[in-house]
């Protein structure tokens, strides 16, 4: 989930705020290729959280059923 989560911020960092040692990309949301990126690690992010929580539904189940 971080894998896709750390990129994803940092892309709205260095396009609000800026980060060090490149200043010339703040405002710059007409880069095609960014906006792309950002869809698909959205798309991860919400893969990993949708996985994580089926399986934790799925070892509460398995509980349940051996107690």
């Amino acid at each position: 989930m971080l894998l896709g989560a750390a990129p994803f911020a940092a892309y709205l960092a260095s396009r609000t705020v800026g980060v060090p040692g490149d200043p010339g990309d703040v405002g710059n949301w007409g880069y095609w290729v960014g906006t792309v990126s950002l869809f698909i690690e959205a798309a991860l992010v919400m893969l990993s959280v949708s996985v994580l929580i089926a399986a934790r539904q799925r070892g509460s189940a398995e509980l349940a059923a051996q107690g």
